[in-house]
């Protein structure tokens, strides 16, 4: 797009992949099934959408890393990445 780096670009695609990648492992957890968010938004595919999936990954692993710390947070990352 005009006005954008070629870096802006890459640190952009770089960020749209990782949001991809953290939605796959939300699935994969099955935080989709216990997303808790309004019917007409579940009606209109909200436990599909991919904003919501990685936020509630994010999410997960915020509230580990508040109650366990960083270790624990680090841990559950790599578990859910292999």
């Amino acid at each position: 797009s005009p006005g954008s780096t070629k870096g802006g670009l890459t640190n952009s695609r770089k960020s749209k992949v990782k949001k991809e990648a953290l939605a796959v492992l939300a699935k994969n957890l099955g935080l989709d099934k216990v997303l808790i968010i309004p019917e007409h938004r579940v009606k209109a595919g909200g436990r599909k959408n991919e904003k919501n999936l990685h936020t509630v990954y994010e999410a997960v692993v915020g509230a580990i890393y508040r109650d366990r710390g960083y270790e624990s947070a680090r841990d559950f990352v790599v578990r859910t990445c292999i």
